[in-house]
């Protein structure tokens, strides 16, 4: 199998700030900075990917930076659209949800959706049989949806699963689970054959810097879920302690234990399944 990178975890902000303003939320998420110390746009992202050896990437709206406003994501995409997919984040806790995944799904071309869910609303919609309908409404729209938790909110996770039935969920960043421990509750996901998790730096590094081997995550995850349900992405460039390329390769490290066609898996080919508006043509 060719060894095609997707990076399913990125974000970028336009420089034209006039165009695209930020807008930080004030619904309790923490105050970022990255967009600020260390600005990527689509252009600039697409020079790190041939730097690197990135065919494909997945520009996922950075609610830290714009809230709910996806149409800096929603643009960008035209930079390179085969190369370039976005996914965008409604406010599930608004009445208008369903309307709002279809414009931005229909009117803005997004192919993706992240139902975001930091800081836990009170009472959750994770769990709730209402959700059901923005599943079903993003499966008919064919837009793809990954779910965005922290680690408390795991168990709920699994609901969210059972509503969607055969839809495809990812977990973002593997719901923040603390791969350095036992992560009983990720672990615990692996009934859902729906769910499929994004490894990416965030989850990887702290097992590096905690003199762990980020291989054994790898092979752990594996084990556990079967390599056709994992795939690689950088958080770049809300992560940006090292150059792109060096962030490449730890995804490379990481799964360097696999076999040849699991690390093309891996590193590009559960994306792909995901997102076949990304295959090489060439």
């Amino acid at each position: 199998m060719r060894t095609v990178i997707v990076d399913t975890h990125t974000h970028v902000v336009a420089h034209d700030r006039q165009a695209y303003p930020v807008r930080p939320p004030e619904d309790g998420l923490a105050r970022l900075t990255w967009f600020d110390e260390h600005p990527v746009d689509a252009a600039d992202l697409l020079r790190e990917m041939d730097g690197a050896g990135v065919h494909a990437a997945v520009l996922v709206q950075a609610k830290g930076a714009y809230g709910f406003d996806n149409s800096y994501a929603a643009d960008a995409r035209a930079i390179a659209p085969t190369r370039l997919a976005n996914a965008s984040i409604i406010d599930m806790q608004a009445d208008d949800r369903l309307e709002q995944l279809e414009y931005w799904a229909i009117d803005r071309g997004m192919l993706g959706t992240r139902l975001f869910d930091i800081p836990p609303a009170k009472p959750s919609w994770l769990d709730d049989p209402a959700t059901a309908d923005v599943l079903t409404t993003a499966h008919r729209l064919g837009v793809r949806v990954a779910v965005c938790v922290l680690a408390d909110e795991l168990p709920l996770v699994g609901a969210l699963c059972d509503l969607a039935h055969d839809v495809p969920i990812a977990l973002d960043h593997c719901g923040f689970a603390d791969l350095r421990g036992p992560a009983t509750e990720l672990f615990a996901l692996a009934r859902c054959k729906n769910l499929r998790l994004k490894v990416t730096t965030t989850l990887l590094e702290p097992v590096l810097e905690a003199g762990g081997d980020p291989r054994d995550v790898v092979e752990r995850l594996c084990e556990a879920f079967g390599v056709e349900r994992l795939m690689w992405g950088s958080d770049y460039p809300q992560h940006h302690s090292e150059p792109y390329p060096e962030i490449v390769e730890l995804g490379r490290y990481a799964c360097s234990r696999l076999s040849a066609d699991e690390q093309a898996r891996f590193l590009g080919g559960t994306a792909l399944e995901l997102f076949p508006e990304l295959r090489p043509t060439g």
